[in-house]
């Protein structure tokens, strides 16, 4: 993009904040303004009615410095602080008023702002995420096509393929998940889920499409859940996606799922780059992700750790980001045990 066309388009998200902050100025002058006229007038008043008061005294052969003159003009001077303190007070509360009401409209410009900022920035990703595979599939069916090829090589075309439409499948399920979750159109079922073996089956399929990482479990079996299987199977994707996407090649992913007293724990744990502590607080916001660049190269549309939240919430589980010594990131999801089945 040149940097004519960058320009336009930051004079363009800028122009209603320039255009807000003019009008700001002007209030604020004009209030300003205003309030020193109107103080100037009421000075002026004063004076012209001491001035007047002094005239029909001394037309009563009465002198200036006589009691009834000081209080009668302690009178007009009163009646003038008095109007003074309400315009100032008035004033005051305006301005706070005018302040907070500024305030406010320019965080949510900002607010408004940074989440379009999100979306494009989803847009751009999400056609990244949608054109690799396809592009990827579309060249094996047209080699399948055009080439006698050995049936060894035919099938790992094949398996290649369907490891990408799964890619498809699952990043397609995950942004309808995200908008159902948004609305309040998704109804998460209560059924009884084997969480051991849903773990298990997971952890097997990302070690099959990452097979540069090596997937390690540790998990109790017979354990379950009340839930949804396909929040609690988008849950469990997310984290060792994300496990498998942060990390260097040739290191290993842990998962683990035990019960630890009235809970069941299900942790992943990897060994990338670690998220910094002052992010921890907004990894879970749609459409967020780390700023840092190491993480910045690798493909991901935000929506991944959103999801895990959400789900988390609904399922009453509790989510937690831990240091895993010596590098890493490790996610502890607490479960509630369920209700034993009468």
């Amino acid at each position: 993009m040149s940097p004519n066309k960058n320009g336009n388009n930051r004079w363009k998200l800028n122009r209603p904040l320039l255009i807000f902050s003019v009008l700001v100025i002007y209030i604020f002058a004009s209030f300003i303004w205003w309030s020193y006229l109107l103080i100037s007038n009421n000075k002026h008043t004063l004076e012209q009615s001491i001035t007047l008061l002094e005239l029909q005294y001394e037309a009563r052969g009465i002198a200036t410095s006589d009691p009834l003159f000081q209080e009668a003009k302690t009178n007009l001077e009163s009646r003038y602080r008095t109007q003074v303190t309400m315009i100032l007070g008035e004033g005051a509360v305006f301005l706070v008023l005018l302040g907070v009401a500024v305030f406010q409209i320019w965080r949510s410009y900002r607010t408004e702002l940074q989440l379009a900022r999100q979306q494009r920035n989803f847009l751009l990703s999400i056609t990244h995420e949608l054109k690799s595979p396809l592009a990827s599939i579309k060249l094996a069916l047209e080699t399948l096509v055009r080439r006698e090829l050995p049936h060894d090589k035919q099938q790992k075309i094949l398996q290649n393929s369907l490891s990408d439409t799964n890619r498809l499948q699952g990043l397609v399920e995950d942004i309808l998940l995200a908008a159902r979750f948004e609305d309040h159109s998704f109804r998460f079922a209560r059924d009884q889920i084997m969480l051991s073996e849903l773990v298990e089956e997971i952890a097997d399929k990302v070690a099959h499409s990452h097979n540069h990482h090596e997937v390690h479990t540790d998990i109790d079996q017979n354990i379950y859940v009340t839930g949804d299987r396909q929040a609690l199977t988008s849950l469990v994707a997310n984290l060792l996606e994300n496990a498998a996407k942060y990390s260097p090649p040739n290191t290993a992913i842990e998962v683990s799922l035990h019960p630890v007293q009235d809970r069941l724990c299900l942790e992943i744990a990897d060994q990338g780059y670690g998220i910094p502590e002052e992010e921890r607080a907004n990894i879970f916001k749609k459409f967020y992700r780390i700023g840092n660049e190491d993480t910045r190269e690798t493909k991901g549309t935000g929506l991944g750790l959103f999801l895990v939240k959400e789900v988390a919430d609904k399922h009453d589980a509790t989510i937690k980001i831990l240091d895993n010594t010596p590098r890493g990131t490790r996610f502890k999801v607490a479960f509630p045990k369920p209700a034993p089945l009468s």
